[in-house]
């Protein structure tokens, strides 16, 4: 995932419509992996920050430590090759899961460039600056109104 935004949407431009969210109910705190590598050694590794996507401060994650201390902590058991390969295990779903904090559906007028994986800025909306979003997936309509594309979206960090 890259962390650079190839498309800007406003309300004032090319942005039809838009509804957000936020919600902590899928956020976990940490990721601990655990289990044996081939040589029986047993390894536990535990996830770092996650990579956040924009500028934002607040995560998901972090409030559900706040709130919850351990009740956010998700264990993974399995067999890893080593030490670094459980790391970005726990680390990789860790990140994947944080996308769950921001979540929403869009509208825009028709822009091919507009796909699923990539991150986009929506800004001139309530009053907030620029905010990066993952788009999640896409659907390019072709219809009697012209072409446009629907589109939802995955952030962590506000």
């Amino acid at each position: 995932m890259t962390k650079k935004s190839l498309i800007a949407l406003s309300v004032q431009d090319n942005l039809l419509a838009l509804s957000t969210k936020s919600t902590i109910a899928q956020q976990w705190s940490s990721v601990v992996v655990k289990g044996f590598n081939y040589k029986q050694e047993e390894i536990e590794e535990k996830s770092g920050d996650i990579t956040k996507l924009g500028k934002g401060s607040t995560t998901g994650g972090k409030i559900v430590e706040k709130l919850a201390k351990e009740a956010g902590v998700h264990v993974i058991h399995g067999a890893f090759a080593t030490v670094e390969e459980a790391k970005s295990i726990a680390q990789g779903l860790m990140d994947r899961q944080a996308m769950y904090y921001l979540g929403g559906y869009g509208k825009s007028v028709g822009i091919p460039e507009l796909r699923a994986g990539h991150n986009i800025e929506l800004y001139g909306f309530w009053g907030t600056k620029k905010r990066m979003y993952y788009v999640v997936d896409t659907r390019h309509v072709i219809d009697e109104e012209g072409y446009s594309v629907e589109f939802s979206l995955g952030g962590n960090t506000l």
